[in-house]
């Protein structure tokens, strides 16, 4: 998948100073979050659908907003693996349960470093991410385990290279986005869940966290994804659960092939 994260084109080298620095740019790719970023298979999962909605469930500290602000990601940089988003011109609206929680975990995760721990690899040396262990996937990788010392954060999910222009903010002085546009052309926009829901957007890819108060903004997200197509992700702890996300998870369970859910655990 990792590949797949887009490159401006670049001259042809033309002398030794200038190959060192195009190696050194194809270096710094390599380290950037969405081409090392690896998935536990419940996640990949997740990825991989191509469901009108799709759904992470789990407790704290699962990884699902996470896993749910990859997909986003990805369709934002124009390179999802499974190709279910256009290259370029979309939208995406990000619904958080209110503004601080659009600044923390959301916009922290997407532009700040951190989102994930790193680790070079033993036998590559390149960083890579903690892997579970092959022979018992609810514990780390015993390497991994054995040299917390050498853990370092990742980059931002979201290269700042990939933003055109500054981000906007609904609340700058807590870190709260409400927009922001990438050079793919695609556009994220961030709204809280406790704000009055916006009408007769369209929307390419609409994404919820958490259990939010006020419903209208799902059906609303709703109504913007029918004339592009656009699909809907919700990820959520299960408690306090919305009747929206429990109609949703009630149709995965009796087999609409429109709704996928996956189960994370601690």
């Amino acid at each position: 998948p990792g590949d797949r994260v887009p490159v401006r084109s670049m001259p042809p080298p033309h002398n030794k100073a200038s190959l060192v620095s195009l190696l050194r740019k194809l270096a710094a790719l390599q380290m950037e979050t969405l081409a090392r970023y690896t998935a536990l298979a419940p996640v990949e999962a997740f990825h991989a659908r191509r469901a009108i909605w799709r759904m992470i469930l789990g407790g704290n500290r699962t990884s699902k907003t996470t896993g749910g602000l990859i997909e986003d990601s990805r369709a934002f940089c124009g390179c999802d693996p499974y190709n279910k988003y256009k290259p370029c011109d979309g939208k995406i609206l990000i619904i958080g349960w209110d503004e601080k929680h659009l600044a923390d975990p959301i916009a922290r995760k997407l532009f700040q470093p951190g989102a994930f721990k790193l680790i070079k690899d033993e036998q590559t040396k390149l960083p890579r991410f903690l892997r579970a262990d092959p022979n018992d996937p609810t514990q780390l990788d015993p390497y991994d385990a054995a040299y917390e010392e050498k853990w370092f954060p990742s980059p931002p999910i979201i290269p700042p290279r990939m933003l055109r222009g500054e981000i906007a903010w609904l609340n700058k002085g807590i870190g709260a986005p409400a927009s922001c546009t990438g050079i793919t052309g695609w556009r994220m926009e961030f709204r809280s869940g406790k704000s009055h829901p916006k009408i007769g957007d369209e929307i390419d890819l609409g994404h919820i966290d958490e259990s939010i108060e006020n419903g209208q903004h799902y059906l609303e997200m709703a109504r913007g994804m029918v004339v592009p197509k656009g699909r809907g992700l919700w990820t959520a702890t299960p408690q306090n659960i919305s009747i929206h996300l429990w109609e949703l998870y009630e149709r995965h369970k009796h087999g609409d092939p429109n709704v996928f859910a996956t189960t994370l655990s601690l």
